[in-house]
């Protein structure tokens, strides 16, 4: 037990060691870091994102069926509209 505490080593691999042990702490800080503070403000900047795309393909659906109406009455109006006749479908004559 006291052997693999004490360091006879060769001085380069402590060093190697210690350089790889302080790295995975820095890697373990940086994520913590990214997941606590950064990744909230980028979620919600998404849902706020996803909030506004949903709300204008709702107003171009309501508009899309609005334009639906508005043709199908300009339609209506364009068969309702009278067409000249001519005198001779009445069978009178021309003064």
């Amino acid at each position: 037990m006291n052997k693999v505490l004490i360091f006879n080593n060769d001085p380069m691999i402590t060093f190697i060691i210690g350089a790889l042990g302080t790295t995975m702490l820095i890697c373990l800080i940086t994520i913590f870091i990214i997941y606590t503070i950064i990744k909230p403000n980028i979620i919600e900047k998404f849902k706020f994102l996803t909030i506004n795309l949903q709300k204008t393909t709702k107003k171009l659906e309501e508009i899309e069926k609005r334009i639906e109406k508005l043709e199908s009455k300009s339609q209506k109006a364009e068969l309702d509209k009278t067409v000249k006749k001519s005198i001779n479908l009445y069978k009178l004559k021309k003064p």
